[in-house]
This record gives C-alpha cells, sequence and structure tokens, in this order.
C-alpha cells in the first residue's frame, strides 16, 4: 500500500500524500542553459494495511471512514443551521435498544464531526459541575434531573445498526432537527471480530416513560425528545 504519489516536472517538485489529501513540495526556477539538480525526497512511511492493525483501531479507522462519509454528502438545501447532536445508535429492529457498541458510536462521532469543523453540542452536559466526594467531579449525565432542558442543535446525527452472522451493517443520517430532512448519510459493514461482539453486549432496552419536552431555543417551538431512564 502507497500512501504518497510523486510528481516531478521540469521545474517542481511535489509530493502528494494520499492519507490527508494535502500538497507538498517546492518549486524552483531553473536556467535555460543547465539542468535542475536532483530533487531530495523524502519517501514517507506507509500506513499498515487493516489486516495488521489492532481491533480497537481498526474500529476507530471505520468511524473515522464513516464521518468523512458524513462530511462529503453533506447537503443543507433547506438552509438550517445550528450545531449537531450526536444520538445514540440503536438496533434497527428495535430502536429503544443499543448497546455499548451503540453508544461508543456515538461518543466517536462526536469527536470526529468537531474535529471536522461542526459546531457539536453536548446533550448531557449538566446545569453545574456535580462533585461527588470519594468520586470525583462530573459535568456530563443521563439523570434528567441533572442535566440542561433546552437545546440549541440544528442537526441531530442519528444511526442504526443490524447485526447478521458474521457483519454488523451500520447507517447514520445528519438530520435537520425541524424539519426532519436528512442533509446528509452514511453507512458501513464490518465483521464482528472479538471486540465489536463483545461490545454488542448487553443489549438493553429501557422502560418507557411520558416525554419530555425539549425546546429548540432559537425555533421557539417544542420538539418531543423522550428521557429514557436505564434498565
Amino acid at each position: 500500500m502507497r500512501s504518497s504519489i510523486y510528481i516531478f516536472t521540469v521545474s517542481a517538485a511535489i509530493v502528494f500524500n494520499a492519507m490527508s489529501g494535502t500538497w507538498t513540495g517546492s518549486a524552483f526556477a531553473t536556467p535555460s542553459d543547465r539542468q535542475p539538480e536532483p530533487a531530495t525526497v523524502i519517501v514517507q512511511q506507509a500506513p499498515p494495511p487493516p489486516e495488521t492493525l489492532d481491533e480497537a483501531s481498526f474500529l476507530n479507522m471505520e468511524i473515522h471512514d464513516l464521518a468523512a462519509q458524513i462530511m462529503r454528502n453533506f447537503r443543507n438545501s433547506n438552509g438550517a443551521n445550528g450545531p449537531v447532536a450526536v444520538a445514540t445508535f440503536v438496533d434497527v429492529n428495535n430502536l429503544y435498544r443499543t448497546s455499548p457498541f451503540g453508544r461508543y458510536l456515538a461518543e466517536q462521532l462526536m469527536g470526529e464531526m468537531q474535529r471536522a469543523g461542526f459546531s457539536v453540542i453536548e446533550l448531557r452536559k449538566t446545569g453545574s459541575i456535580l462533585i461527588k466526594e470519594q468520586f470525583g467531579e462530573y459535568a456530563i449525565s443521563r439523570d434528567i434531573k441533572e442535566i440542561a432542558k433546552t437545546s440549541p442543535a440544528g442537526f441531530i446525527l442519528v444511526g442504526t445498526y443490524s447485526t447478521r452472522d458474521k457483519y454488523i451493517m451500520i447507517n447514520a443520517r445528519l438530520v435537520s432537527s425541524t424539519t426532519g430532512m436528512i442533509a446528509s448519510s452514511g453507512m458501513k459493514i464490518l465483521r464482528k471480530d472479538p471486540l465489536v461482539s463483545k461490545m454488542l453486549w448487553p443489549s438493553a432496552t429501557p422502560h418507557r416513560v411520558q416525554p419530555v419536552k425539549m425546546p429548540i431555543k432559537e425555533l421557539g417551538s417544542g420538539s418531543n425528545v423522550e428521557f429514557i431512564p436505564g434498565s
């Protein structure tokens, strides 16, 4: 596997890094009465092929590619704006069932979206820092009594996964929080290696309760967001 493509012209030496999508190099003037001096080229170390990566690194690489698909496919035809909120990924056959795998996907994609330039909001942020003696300081929570009741999110990143035999299919969509229109999407198919298989368990469905209103600040209208306590 090569990570760089080298292009040479009469008056320039340019290096294209295929992994980062960037060009590096320098141009130099060449008098007509002599040949240019040979360019010094540093061959970059190619990244290890997927089969040599450990399971955790390979999973993170696949999530990074899923985020890249969402960036490439982004079409904001409705002119919606505002931060992105990322929801936990759920079982496609039961939209209230999730697992450590679904929660990990959401956690990683929050970072991927922020690093790509999106404004990302943390829905689990508490109203203040919670200090619990002998445990530590906390600023995120899934307790509805501790988190903020409003969110300025303009988009919500939602996703599902489905397991079949030795494969797991993941679909992600960036959805307008006001119209429900899909602004972008991406998908991945992963093999269920030992790490992913363990993360799919335990899978749980929480007990449903009455919806809690979570208004979108910039729009002034209510949005039914259902907070569900753990089982």
